[in-house]
């Protein structure tokens, strides 16, 4: 640590990666628990909040070792700072990740249908 300044050290890949999974937890959640929401129609601003507080629920149960005692992870639909400054997300590294991690979700589920097409023959 900075005497002037505290500075937390986060890694990209690993965030990234939790952060991918929370948001699957918290997609399965909204349409376990909260479907009917989907079938009356109702406000994306409900439908937003439910998300957040599942994903940030998943996300703190995913991250609980890596938290900065000083800090607390959350999920939070309008904030835009990071601390007190702006923040800016790297779009680009964002969504490259974002491809890998697909591709790789993709190239495992491929693989897991040649071993069944192989059991059935």
């Amino acid at each position: 640590m900075n005497d002037s300044k505290d500075v937390v050290v986060i890694d990209v890949d690993r965030a990234l990666s939790i952060g991918t999974e929370s948001l699957r937890r918290a997609l399965a959640d909204l349409k376990d628990k909260h479907s009917l929401l989907f079938s009356i129609k109702g406000s994306e601003r409900s439908i937003t909040h439910l998300l957040a507080c599942s994903t940030d629920r998943h996300f703190e149960e995913l991250t609980h070792d890596m938290a900065h005692p000083q800090y607390r992870w959350s999920i939070d639909c309008e904030y835009n700072r990071m601390f007190a400054e702006p923040k800016h997300l790297p779009y680009d590294v964002l969504i490259t990740k974002i491809e890998q991690i697909k591709a790789q979700q993709s190239k495992a589920e491929n693989q897991r249908m040649e071993r069944l097409s192989e059991e059935v023959h």
